[in-house]
């Protein structure tokens, strides 16, 4: 090996430590950063979301004040972290702390939903009675349970749906007796945000 060689090699070496040290250094920063956000709102608050508390869901249990409601987000049954859409919400809605905090939302898993049952038929018998096989299309959504931070009541079950899967094919050839099956894309940040908008947002009483 040449001199070369080694310098290249070394240097090589001494990037993957950097980067290794350096990613490590960032996810224990995020980590504090979590835990400091958590420890402002309290255990009571983190509580709300393991399990989802607040009885049966009304809308006059909404805030009485403001044009916005500040917000925190956390995972149903998750913990004591924030869910990472809470990053998604603009300053105006965004909750640092307990004594800034109107709504809590806490997020489910995504879910899978059957919005049609797509059937195919021979071709060659014309036999229209049973199908030989089917497509399946299927829509992602996640629950958001929405709390008053005040009072502990619910407000809302509300449902974050992602984007429709695309519409089944006229014609297909599959194996016989087979389900395929058509995804939509699982929801996101911004299909968060459109949601949350009706409950974050003040309404004339």
């Amino acid at each position: 090996m040449t001199e070369g060689q080694k310098n290249i090699l070394t240097g090589v070496a001494a990037l993957i430590i950097v980067v290794f040290f350096g990613s490590v250094a960032y996810i224990i920063w995020q980590q504090q950063q979590t835990e400091k956000l958590v420890s402002a709102f309290g255990d009571d608050v983190v509580a709300m979301c393991n399990p989802p508390s607040g009885g049966n869901a009304n809308p006059n249990n909404t805030p009485r004040h403001a044009d916005y409601f500040k917000a925190a987000v956390f995972p149903a049954n998750g913990g004591s972290k924030l869910h990472s859409w809470y990053d998604a919400l603009i300053d105006e809605v965004r909750a640092e702390n307990k004594d800034e905090l109107d709504i809590i939302i806490c997020m489910g898993e995504p879910i899978e939903e059957a919005l049609e049952v797509c059937e195919y038929y021979s071709l060659l018998t014309y036999d229209t009675s049973t199908a030989i096989f089917t497509i399946t299309r299927v829509r992602y959504f996640v629950t958001a349970v929405v709390i008053n931070a005040r009072n502990g009541n619910r407000i809302a079950n509300a449902k974050v749906y992602g984007a429709d899967p695309e519409a089944c094919p006229d014609q297909e050839r599959a194996e016989q007796g087979s389900n395929d099956f058509l995804r939509g894309d699982k929801p996101t940040e911004n299909d968060f945000l459109r949601t949350m908008q009706t409950y974050l947002v003040a309404r004339p009483r």
